[in-house]
């Protein structure tokens, strides 16, 4: 990686910490260029605008966000539908608390700046449209399924939001400790085998 390449991922990564703990109105290119250890102005060579900034930032989150899904749909083959669900839950846990994403996507998701609300909703949908889309493989209708689908997407859904509160509120035991409790209810409603 060139001198220059490495220094706009430093400016990514800074920008995308800042952004997602201070927000976008309180953090300032200075703010930016004090972290990655250069010259504000120098923000400017690899960024017109801090507006071109936080969409290099959300752009990138999203699109790492949405392939993670994507991939993580592969990995679960083999086990069985509340496994599965559950599995892809931890694996979503472990990828925000690993990439330092929850505090933006809980920040974004839930009141994105105004000039880029349309922008940010559109690929949080993306996202969820994908996770949608993988519960509805795993649950495939079958005559075992006394819930609808859409009901489990639903209920998903809702534990995974409780968790990306739980992200940025409580520590990583605590998330897990809800979770298993949460889950222990959860498969007891959708598998009526329970």
């Amino acid at each position: 990686m060139s001198k220059g390449e490495d220094t706009k991922q430093k400016i990514l990564q800074n920008a995308l910490v800042l952004f997602s703990k201070q927000g976008y109105a309180q953090t300032s290119i200075r703010d930016i260029a004090l972290k990655v250890k250069i010259k504000a102005p120098s923000i400017y060579a690899y960024f017109s605008s801090k507006e071109e900034l936080f969409e290099s930032v959300a752009d990138d989150v999203m699109s790492d966000y949405l392939n993670f899904v994507r991939q993580k749909a592969t990995d679960i083959i083999g086990l069985s539908k509340v496994d599965k669900l559950y599995t892809f839950t931890e694996q979503i846990i472990e990828y925000l608390y690993e990439k330092d994403l929850a505090y933006f996507v809980i920040r974004y998701s839930v009141d994105p700046p105004d000039q880029f609300k349309d922008a940010i909703l559109q690929r949080f949908n993306e996202v969820d449209e994908e996770i949608k889309k993988l519960i509805r493989d795993i649950i495939k209708p079958e005559l075992d399924n006394y819930i609808n689908v859409e009901t489990i997407i639903s209920s998903f859904f809702c534990i995974l939001d409780g968790l990306l509160l739980s992200i940025g509120n409580s520590s990583r035991e605590e998330c897990e400790i809800r979770l298993k409790a949460t889950w222990d209810v959860f498969s007891r409603g959708i598998n009526k085998n329970h």
